[in-house]
């Protein structure tokens, strides 16, 4: 019967590579697409190495996150418009360049990648356990660990799950958001962007 441990997730990746945009650039030092998927997993205990029925597909998503990782200096990968840009690296560029070139000059100096966490959901069982976190420190110590910097925006997915943008209850889930990540080490940065460096 699968299981799961909150405690203890399992993160599978999937990565897309992109072509680069600009001549000469070099793919490497391109904004890197990922999705990170957490499932139900099966007992260990309960395996039968003869069993040669297909693993099944049917067992429940528990969390899911979509981010991307920008290598080497921001201000030269964060470059673009809406039409040959990913929409929410493009409203997170604006965000920098805009309203806090602060942040922009601080990435710089101190070298290292931005990751943007654009979506991180959890299925409503499976939340109160801190699983979100779980799955951020996850990527920072496999995938992102030349991370120095985190941006995401505290906003409700906005799915059939959370209040819509204009219900009462959505500012408080906006509110809930904030205090959320701000227990993970998040500040805000403007508007409802909040940053991480890495120190609470």
């Amino acid at each position: 019967m699968p299981d799961f441990n909150p405690e203890n997730p399992s993160l599978e990746y999937t990565f897309d590579y992109l072509r680069p945009h600009f001549p000469g650039q070099d793919p490497a030092a391109f904004p890197m697409p990922c999705t990170v998927s957490v499932q139900e997993e099966a007992d260990p205990y309960d395996w039968d190495p003869y069993d040669l029925e297909p693993v099944d597909e049917n067992q429940s998503r528990v969390a899911f996150a979509s981010f991307t990782v920008v290598s080497g200096p921001v201000g030269a990968q964060l470059r673009g418009s809406p039409d040959d840009m990913d929409e929410v690296l493009y409203k997170v560029a604006a965000m920098l360049a805009l309203e806090r070139p602060d942040l922009m000059a601080t990435s710089i100096e101190n070298g290292g990648d931005l990751l943007v966490l654009s979506n991180i959901w959890v299925e409503p069982k499976y939340r109160g356990h801190d699983i979100g976190h779980r799955i951020l420190a996850g990527i920072l110590s496999t995938v992102g660990r030349a991370v120095t910097m985190v941006i995401l925006e505290a906003v409700p997915n906005l799915d059939e799950d959370d209040p819509s943008e204009y219900s009462p209850e959505h500012l408080p889930a906006k509110a809930a958001l904030h205090h959320y990540w701000s227990r993970f080490g998040f500040k805000t940065a403007a508007q409802d962007y909040m940053v991480y460096t890495g120190s609470k």
